[in-house]
């Protein structure tokens, strides 16, 4: 039986996250990930719970303990 926990400070898509949860797929199957975001920055809340279900999925757990939408705004468009 093995637990991991993954900490972030701070998340804005997610990718991060979703490529360290491939390589934890390696563990055990009765192993434990628990997500631990500090502040989540997602632009949109549906964006958020599609991370939240790609990470839960096999049990898992994802905690974030502050919401906070950001807009994207590209580049070319910094004032």
């Amino acid at each position: 039986f093995k637990s991991v926990v993954v900490v972030s400070e701070a998340i804005t898509s997610g990718r991060k996250l979703l490529s360290a949860s491939i390589k934890l797929k390696a563990l055990d199957s009765d192993s434990v990930i628990c997500y631990i975001i500090g502040f989540s920055k997602f632009p949109t809340l549906e964006a958020s719970e599609q991370l939240r279900k790609d990470l839960e999925q096999g049990g898992h757990n994802l905690v974030i303990l502050k919401y906070a939408p950001m807009w994207f705004v590209p580049d070319f468009l910094d004032t």
